[in-house]
């Protein structure tokens, strides 16, 4: 009977799939054919289609694995640089008012075709080197420890010492909303870092040594850490509380740590897609709200749904990249100003005055706009530091960086090994996600946070305590 329930199972997801592909395909034809797109336009119709096969190739058919920071990447390619991109140009409205003309399109449909070429060449590659050499790095590193009894209760205490100063601050209500939780965050960058960052990873990280704990002993104890700890983190770390990259990266974690077999390998991908879809412009709506107004909220998103949010400036990584490319040809490149801000991220600007701000913040007060808090992709990033080489440098070193970690983790889950990677790696899915869509400055200081906090965690379990 299992075996049966899993082929229909796994049948169904497939039909799912050709489903969706054919449905994208069908409405890009339906709007091809009804909106009187002109002819003149065809060359960026295709480079659209092109681009978005080279996403669906490399996400469905040439990436094997169920979930990776490849599959990431291409699920981030194929909704924020082609689908809905094509849709805002077939309607002409693109976030925050730009303006674009069919050259500033084409040239940037043209960029982005070598940057998946070049990043999906240099990824594949690296992955066969590791391949015929055997990789195997798990049995090479040391496993993530136990978690005694003296060990989780200390992090229990830890964790309602941090659930208390949550609701003391802004009461119980106020701590599941963002838009009522998060005066912290105007205050002080510093503080804001510390305060959400740290205090939110710790609570993330240990409901995943719970989690694995149980997975290992399957003991009462366990079982009490385990449910104790997944409550502390539901009210402290509620999804409508977190900024949405962080919302992502710790439900995305969780998921997979409590999902440790899978049927079908394409039912992250599809998954992601829908939650992406509608929970990515719906998190967005709670950034200015108290969480008693949710009804509110999901009566006008239901409203708006798919069309406005699409044009929104939720979905502004596209435009973004080509307002970039306009403020190249108008400013020139940078030479790797706005990479030293953010490898240099923890350096004051008390200390360095003319500390360089995020890319998306630099091309939005050039262009004159009041709100500057807007995105810059990485491929963005990588043509307003060196230009047109900085996109074929960015590929080359995010295809090898994504393939080791890639053939790292998967190396572990081989040779069920639990250590500092297996522990850090589903949180870095959702960040990654983050440090696509930029701005470079921010998603890089946000990423390292959450990783150390992983790492002092990680050696706290390695302490021999009785």
């Amino acid at each position: 009977m299992r075996r049966i329930s899993s082929r229909i199972s796994g049948s169904l997801i497939k039909l799912f799939l050709y489903a969706f592909i054919l449905l994208i395909f069908g409405v890009i034809v339906y709007t091809l054919l009804f909106l009187n797109v002109d002819e003149r336009s065809a060359p960026i119709v295709a480079t659209f289609i092109i681009n978005l096969g080279i996403c669906i190739l490399n996400l469905f058919v040439l990436d094997s694995r169920i979930y990776s920071l490849n599959k990431i990447f291409w699920l981030f390619n194929l909704i924020f640089f082609c689908l809905i991109p094509f849709f805002q140009y077939v309607f002409n409205i693109f976030p925050w008012g730009s303006t674009f003309t069919p050259n500033d399109i084409l040239f940037a449909n043209v960029l982005l075709f070598f940057w998946f070429l070049i990043y999906s060449l240099i990824y594949y590659l690296t992955n066969d080197y590791y391949v015929k050499r055997k990789f195997n790095i798990g049995r090479s590193l040391q496993h993530v420890g136990n978690l005694t009894w003296v060990k989780g209760i200390m992090f229990l205490i830890l964790a309602l010492v941090i659930l208390r100063s949550y609701i003391s601050n802004a009461g119980f209500t106020n701590i599941l909303s963002r838009g009522t939780n998060s005066s912290i965050e105007a205050s002080s960058t510093t503080q804001w870092l510390l305060k959400e960052i740290i205090t939110r990873s710790l609570l993330l990280y240990f409901l995943l040594f719970s989690i694995l704990n149980f997975r290992l002993k399957k003991s009462l104890g366990s079982k009490i850490i385990l449910v104790t700890s997944l409550l502390i983190n539901l009210v402290g770390n509620f999804p409508t509380a977190l900024a949405r990259y962080m919302a992502a990266s710790f439900y995305i974690s969780i998921f997979l740590y409590f999902k440790s077999r899978w049927k079908n390998k394409h039912i992250f991908s599809l998954l992601f897609i829908a939650g992406l879809t509608i929970l990515y412009p719906l998190l967005g709506a709670f950034r200015d709200i108290k969480f008693s107004q949710s009804a509110n909220i999901l009566k006008d998103f239901s409203k708006k749904f798919l069309f406005q949010a699409a044009v929104s400036g939720d979905f502004d990584a596209y435009s973004m990249f080509v307002n970039t490319i306009k403020y190249v040809h108008d400013f020139g490149v940078t030479f790797g100003l706005q990479l030293l801000g953010a490898i240099f991220f923890f350096v004051p600007r008390s200390i360095w005055p003319s500390k360089p701000v995020g890319s998306g913040a630099l091309i939005a007060a050039k262009n004159g706009w009041l709100f500057t808090n807007v995105s810059c992709p990485l491929i963005g990033e990588s043509y307003i530091n060196f230009g047109l080489i900085g996109i074929i440098i960015f590929a080359i070193i995010y295809g090898i960086i994504t393939s080791t970690l890639d053939n790292i983790y998967w190396s572990l889950n081989k040779v069920n090994l639990y250590n500092y990677w297996s522990l850090v790696y589903p949180v870095l899915l959702g960040m990654f996600f983050f440090h696509l869509r930029g701005d470079m400055l921010s998603s890089t200081a946000y990423t390292v946070g959450i990783l150390v906090v992983g790492v002092i965690t990680y050696y706290a379990m390695r302490l021999k305590l009785r």
